[in-house]
């Protein structure tokens, strides 16, 4: 017996591609990692803790940062979640904005959701 009741995505109404960013705002919220000040230049968008951002290509290079849906994250200077950190948290359904000022900037290698 075959199955026909297959559809692809794109013929149904309503679905579309959206960006990683959109994504991960509507599964639950993310931190955006950005290399340029004022959340520009090339955009990284993670969901959950990352060890060591050498693995995205992206070690010590985050200069703004943004944060959605309720979410705390620490920053770390060292993978593994080591050495000297920082934490940003966004309330009340805000979306944080943030530069990364002074010794911190360009400086993250690891990054952690706090539950």
């Amino acid at each position: 017996m075959t199955n026909n009741q297959f559809q692809s995505l794109d013929s149904i109404n309503c679905v579309e591609d959206i960006s990683p960013e959109d994504a991960a705002a509507y599964s639950g919220g993310a931190i955006n990692l950005y290399n340029g000040a004022n959340q520009t230049g090339t955009a990284s968008t993670f969901t959950g803790s990352i060890a060591n951002l050498a693995d995205f290509g992206i070690d010590n290079t985050t200069s703004s940062i943004s944060i959605t849906d309720n979410q705390t994250w620490i920053l770390y200077k060292n993978a593994n979640f080591s050495g000297a950190s920082q934490s940003f948290s966004a309330t009340n359904n805000s979306t944080l904005l943030n530069n990364i000022v002074g010794g911190f900037n360009n400086s993250f290698s690891s990054i952690q959701l706090v539950p």
